[in-house]
């Protein structure tokens, strides 16, 4: 496994070693949003997690695809029901279901 930041990065050729080695055309990796870090090649993603968290990352701060294909869904959605048709059917008491866990963790930390 590796850790990748501003000083420590990958090359495309590294990158594509990486794949070979492991999955042919995937890297994996896990994010961290804050610290501007990522692990990389490694067979699963909590491994990776594991990494980050334990070189001090916090959970909330750590994104990896399918966290990323969440929120382009979600952002998807609030498109479609603010400004185009609403085809998923989106109404303002779904949104304020889905949003609650967020304004009440915001919440909690003041």
């Amino acid at each position: 496994m590796r850790l990748v930041d501003r000083e420590n990065q990958i090359t495309v050729n590294e990158s594509r070693e990486m794949a070979a080695a492991m999955f042919g055309e995937l890297v994996k990796a896990v994010v961290d949003v804050r610290l501007q870090v990522m692990a990389v090649d490694a067979e699963l993603q909590s491994d990776e997690e594991a990494f980050l968290l334990e070189r001090g990352s916090e959970q909330e701060d750590l994104w990896y695809k399918s966290r990323l294909r969440e929120l382009l869904r979600v952002r998807e959605a609030l498109a479609d029901y603010f400004v185009f048709d609403n085809s998923y059917h989106s109404s303002d008491e779904a949104w304020l279901s889905y949003f609650r866990f967020f304004l009440l963790a915001a919440r909690g930390n003041r």
